[in-house]
């Protein structure tokens, strides 16, 4: 991914499938949750509109 955003939410929602992201020099593996992954991982921050 090699456009340019401005807040971690547009970088989240651009995610199409896959990608990694680089924070604070550690690296993660971004992509859209599955409703195994919501499953399998149980916890994580929730955000409202």
């Amino acid at each position: 991914m090699e456009d340019k955003v401005s807040t971690l939410e547009e970088l989240i929602l651009s995610v199409k499938e896959e990608s990694i992201i680089f924070v604070k020099g550690r690296q993660f593996v971004v992509s859209p949750a599955t409703e195994s992954d919501i499953a399998r991982v149980n916890s994580g921050i929730i955000l409202m509109d």
